[in-house]
């Protein structure tokens, strides 16, 4: 949690089960958004998403990195034979955004799952 990142990624990198990946432009260095997933055996938890402080904003470098990063996180639960499906607990104030821009779907109180149908398309579009 430094250098205008909202999340403390160190603590999240040492906690046992989750994976983190990095999204960054092809043959660059440059993170553009952090992702931490964690296999279930049925589907992905989706435990934390940030896009890098530089594509925060109207000045962003990149759009779509919230997207292209669940994409992935879609296309990985295909892999794992679990149907696309992604599960993820948002913060209260950002469920009708997912349900507006992923196409997630609020499950019980604030779960929310990508259903595979919509993981697809999400797929689809990014790969």
């Amino acid at each position: 949690k430094r250098n205008g990142w909202r999340f403390n990624w160190k603590s999240e990198f040492t906690t046992p089960n989750r994976l983190l990946y990095k999204l960054v432009v092809k043959g660059g260095e440059i993170i553009e958004g952090l992702i931490s997933l964690e296999l279930t055996g049925t589907y992905i938890e989706m435990h934390l998403i940030e896009t890098a402080p530089h594509n925060f904003g109207k000045s962003k470098k990149w759009i779509g990195v919230p997207g292209n990063m669940v994409a992935f996180a879609c296309k990985m639960s295909f892999e794992k034979g679990f149907e696309g499906s992604v599960g993820f607990k948002p913060k209260t104030m950002l469920i009708q955004h997912y349900i507006n821009t992923l196409g997630a779907r609020l499950i019980y109180k604030s779960r929310m799952n990508i259903p595979e149908h919509t993981a697809r398309k999400l797929v689809n579009s990014y790969y």
